[in-house]
Order: C-alpha cells, then structure tokens, then sequence
C-alpha cells in the first residue's frame, strides 16, 4: 500500500510536470506568434521591395530599347479638367471632332475621374470645348451624365470605361460605359443619348455577358455604313472586332492580332479611329508580370477592321522627372483636326495621381518602330 509521503511526492512531480509543460506550451505559442509576426514583417517589405524592383525593371526596360525619353515631346500638356467630384484627375478620355459644331462645340470629351485609381468616381463625365484646350460643362448640363451606383462595392460594383459615339443618321451624341457587377458576375455596356448635350435619355443596356466568359474592357466604337463598329480588349487581354446594325444581334467576334517588339507586351486599354482611307488604333500595353499602371502606348494601322499592322511605339512615361504622367500612360484617344493628330492620352505619376493630357502631331510616324 502507497503511503502518504509517496503519493504526495507523485502528485508534487505531476504538477511540477504540468506546470513545466504549460510554460513550455505558452512559450512555444509566443515564439510561434513571433516567428509569424517576423515573417509577415519579412514577406511584406520583400513583396514591396519586389514592386519596387519591377517598377524599375519595367523602367529600365523601355530605356534601353527606346533610348530614355524617346517620345516624350516637348508639347505635353496636362487638362485641368474640374470634375463633378472637384478633382482634375480623369482618366480614359474619349474625344470628338465636329468641323462645323454639335449643339454649339466642336469638341466633345466623355471621360471618368478616377482620383488615384478609386473606382467609387469611375463614372461618365461630359466636357466641351471650342478648341481642345480649354474644357467645360455645357451650359444648362451637370455632371456626372451618370453617378456612382446605387449597390457600390469596391471592385466589385463600379462604372468605367467611357466612350463617345456620334450616330450620323439620327444626328445623336451617343456616350457608351462599362459597367461590372462581380457579385451578379456580369459586365454590361450601357449608353445614353443626346441631340443637344443637355437632355439625355435613360440609359439602355446594349450588351450584357456572364463576366466569366466574356469582357468587354474599354469598348471604342464607331457608327458608319449603317452599322456599329466595336473593338474591344477581352479577358484574355486580346483584341476582339464585333459589328452590329440593331444593337441587339452581334456578329461572332474576330481576333485582332497586334504584333509588338516583344512577345510579352499585352494589351490593355485602346481606341480606334476611321482616318480617311485606313483605320488607327492606339493602344496602352505593359509588359507581362509588371503592373497595369506602367504602360506605354502604342498604334497600328489596317485598311480595313481587322488587319491591323505591327504596333509603333507612339508615347511613353515621362521617366526620370517629377512629371504628371511619369509612371505609366492609359487609355487614350486620338482625333484628327484638319492636318494635325490630337493625342488625348491618359497619365500617371508615381504616386498614383492621374491626369489628361495633350500632345499635338503632324504626324504618327514620328513616334519609333
């Protein structure tokens, strides 16, 4: 039989036992949380570091083939273009020509403000002008043509991507958007309609795809010969042609292949214009595994929709300033005024600030091959 003194020794070494485990538990618990906290500090400056080096990597990388600064023109100007939201920094500009004035202008601009990329003001915008530099809301209009939706989710729920249209047969204004729902898992392109710049239609749903399966990132479309014609970059970052006369029935879409310099340039967001006898397109492209927000910008020309030639290089950052649009160039549209292009191109600075800009050429083919 046990006696007293010898369960009382057992039960002191059990709990002496016990008391070492739990220290040694809670101390195990402590150097696991510190491990993780030091590893988390660890991955997440490696991860920034990793960007930083990107950045620069994708910097150097345009240097070296185009000789630093190449095509950064001496004639950039940055719009101060006052949004509806009281900042000057919009994106993706869409911008007509009309010889003899629509509703009083000659120049009509559709574009988004997209203040240091916050897609809650990605919504439409309209400006006019009388000679491309100086911008206003046309007087009895006030912007947004459209606001920010009314189930707003970041990045999940937002407007972008705005176009303008000018049907010659119905002589209307027509202003065309992106509209993405993530948790409907749907893109539609919407439009609106106007004869005098300030009365507008309800807007009309145009197309409507399971997001999944089909994108339609910054549509540039135009009306001629009865028929709407539409470029598109899709979700596999291809360029897609589709073409319809009613708006309901779409015909089967065409690949576009635009051939770069380098197999790893990938498309992001274009434009596409009729000038006289060929078709231009300019196009904002980056290179594979580097950020959508360092992009150089690009044109090609076909003699009809689909053929379109290799790409030039037509504008790149302003790299080694403090520019406006020193770190990458977006979407951007091209005009014709009488002998001269009129490059609207988006821009943006290396802390994330967006702007529009101009830049005025006698002609493409100054920008490098």
């Amino acid at each position: 039989m046990m006696n007293k003194n010898s369960k009382y020794n057992r039960n002191k070494k059990y709990n002496e036992l016990k008391k070492k485990n739990k220290i040694l538990v809670i101390s195990l618990c402590l150097c696991i949380s510190v491990l993780i906290f030091i590893t988390s500090f660890i991955v997440i400056k490696f991860n920034k570091r990793i960007n930083e080096l990107n950045g620069k990597i994708n910097e150097v990388h345009y240097r070296v083939i185009y000789k630093e600064n190449s095509c950064n023109y001496s004639s950039r100007t940055k719009l101060h273009l006052a949004s509806s939201y009281g900042n000057d920094e919009g994106t993706h500009p869409k911008v007509l020509y009309f010889n003899n004035g629509f509703a009083g202008y000659k120049y009509w601009m559709a574009y988004t403000p997209y203040p240091k990329g916050k897609d809650m003001y990605e919504n439409p915008n309209i400006l006019v002008s009388n000679d491309g530099v100086e911008w206003v809301e046309k007087e009895g209009f006030t912007n947004p043509l459209e606001d920010v939706p009314s189930n707003y989710k970041k990045s999940v729920i937002y407007n972008s991507d705005t176009h303008l249209v000018y049907n010659s047969d119905t002589n209307l204004l027509e202003c065309w958007w992106r509209y993405v729902n993530d948790e409907d898992g749907v893109v539609i392109i919407y439009r609106k309609t106007t004869s005098d710049g300030i009365k507008w239609s309800d807007k009309e749903e145009v197309i409507k795809q399971i997001r999944k399966k089909v994108d339609y990132l910054s549509p540039a479309v135009i009306y001629e010969d009865g028929e709407y014609k539409l470029w598109y970059v899709d979700r596999d970052l291809s360029i897609r042609y589709t073409k319809s006369n009613d708006l309901k029935e779409w015909s089967n879409p065409v690949k576009i292949n635009v051939n770069y310099y380098d197999k790893d340039i990938r498309n992001w967001h274009l434009d596409v214009i009729h000038d006289e006898d060929e078709y231009i397109m300019v196009v904002s492209a980056f290179v594979k595994n580097f950020a959508r927000t360092r992009m150089n910008l690009y044109y090609a020309k076909s003699d009809n929709e689909t053929g379109f030639s290799n790409a030039k290089l037509l504008l790149t950052p302003s790299f080694a300033t403090d520019g406006w649009d020193n770190k990458g160039i977006y979407r951007s549209s091209l005009v014709r005024v009488n002998n001269k292009y009129y490059l609207y191109y988006s821009g943006i600075r290396s802390n994330e600030e967006r702007g529009i800009g101009l830049i005025k050429l006698d002609s493409l083919d100054e920008a490098r091959s």
